[in-house]
């Protein structure tokens, strides 16, 4: 039971990866360098949270 709460988590860390770049990059080539900055940060600080709640094991309540 565990490893497929830890293989969907796993999953859902790195599925959303290509998108969360393709969207940093359209940013950072369409709108201004503070915009583009901030839209780094706010991706940067969901990544890193949700990279700890999977080390965590946030999932297994």
């Amino acid at each position: 039971m565990f490893f497929f709460q830890g293989l969907t988590m796993g999953l859902a860390y790195v599925a959303p990866i290509g998108m969360q770049n393709l969207f940093v990059i359209h940013s950072a080539l369409s709108h201004s360098l503070r915009r583009a900055v901030a839209t780094a940060f706010i991706v940067l600080f969901f990544d890193i949270s949700l990279s700890l709640s999977c080390f965590y094991g946030i999932g297994t309540c």
